[in-house]
């Protein structure tokens, strides 16, 4: 069973965003929750439940790089289909499949690094 976990973008104060995030959902025995409408800034993004090459998380608005293709795409959701999309086909792979995840690479987030997407 994946872990069922979101993040969300917090401010600073009252009208600075900076880049931390509130990690929320299920954790360590747990549930932790999300934060208040005050203290958030957007939706929530949900955990796709993959790892990129490296073992890092991926999640919607991730920024992903595929092995061998210079192309950047953001991590979605795609309600159609019910599941999450990127590179402009489905992103359904499997964690131990030489064509799956093991060839995807985070390299940013469309909140930290949104000029990524516009290249």
């Amino acid at each position: 069973m994946r872990d069922i976990l979101y993040r969300q973008r917090i401010k600073s104060n009252k009208t600075n965003i900076n880049g931390d995030f509130h990690y929320w959902g299920y954790m360590d025995d747990g549930f932790i929750g999300p934060m208040g409408k005050n203290e958030a800034v957007g939706d929530s993004e949900q955990y796709t439940g993959l790892r990129d090459k490296n073992g890092v998380k991926i999640f919607e608005g991730d920024i992903m790089q595929y092995h061998g293709d210079d192309a950047v795409r953001e991590v979605k959701w795609e309600q159609s289909t019910c599941s999450f999309c990127c590179f402009g086909r489905l992103c359904q792979f499997h964690l131990d499949s030489d064509d799956g995840s093991g060839h995807l690479l985070v390299i940013g987030n469309i909140h930290e690094n949104p000029e990524l997407i516009n290249q």
